[in-house]
């Protein structure tokens, strides 16, 4: 276990579990264990979707995707009803995001300390910091002025400058950030067979794709060519929702948080159907 962690964050141990540690806290392990748990969960129904949509699983991934997939939880099909806007002050502003943030880890749409929230205050954007959990955000918020006139921005989440490209170019004041399971990895599900993006297609896709109605764009966190800030903005004008390739799922609201909430919540839904549904044409070994 020490060699296999000596230069990784988490290590998976085949028939044991997975082993992460932290260089600073306990809480850093469990932040690169939950990560692991949620990368295998993407890999797992991802590889096992391509599987039927070649030959077919063998009998031994049919048995342990029936098992896994069985314990599956029942998905949420009600949003809650979340404190009304818009928001005129800070206070209400902060409470208003610590509400929203709680109700995305309770509803299983994100994992880890994936997943930011944001809303624009004025000419000022408050962003959840980076690395924080959004379940606990009293005291983990960054007031960020447009401008640049304060230095707030270095603590901030990293996908600061996608949110504030999204609130230049649309009338929205609220955006939520998560990483649902389903929507991530229909995300990846795409149906062109000859393509010369298809090893950059993450961050250079050049086509134009939609997942249960709902725009998929490429893009990586950071502001250079391919960052994020280049490729959501323009969606999110178009569209109140949209899935970064293999990433996350963005909603926007334009007075609170109700409406982002929803849609997060319906896109995932519509992508856990649509995933199980493509199954139906599985060949079976």
């Amino acid at each position: 276990m020490a060699g296999a962690i000596r230069k990784r964050k988490a290590a998976i141990i085949p028939g044991k579990g997975v082993i992460s540690h932290g260089t600073v806290s306990p809480e850093q392990g469990f932040v690169f264990y939950s990560s692991v748990c949620f990368a295998c969960f993407v890999l797992f129904f991802s590889e096992y979707l391509s599987a039927c949509a070649g030959e077919g699983p063998d009998p031994e991934f049919q048995k342990a995707f029936k098992t896994v997939s069985d314990h599956l939880a029942s998905p949420h099909t009600e949003a809650p009803a979340l404190a009304e806007g818009p928001f005129n002050d800070e206070e209400t502003l902060l409470a208003a995001m610590a509400e929203a943030g709680r109700a995305v880890v309770d509803y299983g749409l994100v994992d880890s300390f994936f997943g930011n929230i944001s809303c624009l205050l004025g000419d000022t954007v408050y962003i959840s910091q980076t690395g924080s959990s959004l379940d606990e955000l009293e005291g983990c918020i960054d007031p960020c002025p447009r401008d640049g006139s304060s230095c707030a921005g270095l603590t901030a989440s990293s996908e600061l400058s996608a949110h504030e490209g999204v609130y230049a170019r649309s009338g929205t004041r609220c955006i939520l950030h998560g990483h649902p399971r389903f929507s991530v990895i229909m995300s990846m599900v795409c149906d062109e067979t000859d393509c010369d993006s298809s090893r950059e297609c993450h961050i250079r896709c050049p086509k134009e794709r939609y997942v249960a109605g709902v725009p998929v764009v490429p893009g990586e966190v950071g502001t250079g060519p391919t960052g994020l800030c280049n490729t959501l903005p323009p969606a999110m004008e178009r569209s109140p929702a949209a899935i970064v390739h293999g990433h996350g799922l963005f909603a926007a609201g334009e007075t609170d948080f109700n409406t982002p909430f929803r849609l997060m919540l319906e896109t995932e839904n519509r992508c856990r159907r649509e995933y199980f549904r493509r199954l139906e044409s599985c060949p079976r070994n």
